[in-house]
């Protein structure tokens, strides 16, 4: 299997992934692509249809999978749904991938914008890692892959706050990369330009963003989900053993030229 090896594993307990924002998207991608690798997963989201929808799928293609039904931004309902997993499981890597933004422009935006952008995209991640790290500790280590964005980066005009909450998580991980790291513990980001999901595809849908957009891509294209999945699997295995606290662009060289 090629994820990242626990020692003390639990016998006849299964290794696990929990990847959040799992029901569409990238996070589906991802689901899938580690399930191809024979990597059980958790999938999370806050959606019951579209979340047993794809267990349903993940599990028809013989992939071990199960629901993690919960918001990522309650600590309750993250501590809750991970000691039942936990019963299933030993979770030994973390997707922080749920995510979403405000498009608005500063001036016009308040304060509960701002807590939109802030409490999914950065407390989110803190509060899954929390609910999972204390286990990954017990069991020898653990790796944990946050999907962040290159606005954290190089900054973005129209989502300010969701731009500082990315950034905050590239900071965090690196905090946990070095808290944690002699307890077996690795913590990465990957850091994307614009992917190609149904979420962006209204914007991607004028011919004229989308025009601009492809001139700033030096790879020619945009992203597409499979391209963030195989870095994240990369990530998450044993051949990324000796990477942690780093920010992988994936990005057709966005950032190279800012």
């Amino acid at each position: 299997m090629d994820h990242v090896p626990v020692t003390g594993a639990s016998v006849g307990k299964p290794t696990a992934v929990l990847v959040t924002g799992a029901a569409g998207g990238i996070g589906r991608e991802i689901a899938f692509s580690l399930g191809r690798r024979g990597v059980a997963v958790l999938v999370n989201d806050v959606d019951p249809g579209r979340v047993s929808a794809v267990v349903k799928e993940l599990r028809a293609a013989g992939v071990d999978a199960a629901d993690a039904l919960f918001d990522v931004r309650s600590t309750s309902e993250a501590n809750t749904a991970v000691a039942k997993l936990l019963e299933r499981y030993d979770i030994d890597g973390l997707v922080n991938n749920a995510g979403a933004w405000v498009v608005k422009p500063f001036h016009k935006s308040d304060r509960s914008d701002w807590e939109q952008d802030i409490e999914l995209n950065l407390y989110g991640v803190l509060t899954v890692t929390r609910a999972v790290i204390e286990g990954m500790m017990a069991r020898g280590g653990g790796s944990i892959v946050s999907v962040v964005s290159d606005a954290a980066r190089v900054g973005d005009p129209t989502a300010p706050p969701y731009a500082a909450a990315k950034g905050a998580v590239i900071s965090f991980s690196k905090s946990i990369a070095q808290a944690y790291g002699r307890k077996g513990i690795r913590a990465n980001c990957v850091a994307l330009g614009v992917i190609e999901t149904p979420r962006t595809e209204s914007m991607l849908s004028d011919e004229k963003i989308r025009t601009a957009l492809l001139k700033r891509y030096p790879a020619g294209r945009l992203g597409k989900p499979s391209d963030v999945a195989a870095t994240v699997a990369f990530l998450l295995s044993d051949k990324a053993d000796w990477i942690t606290g780093q920010v992988l662009p994936v990005n057709g060289g966005y950032s190279m030229i800012g």
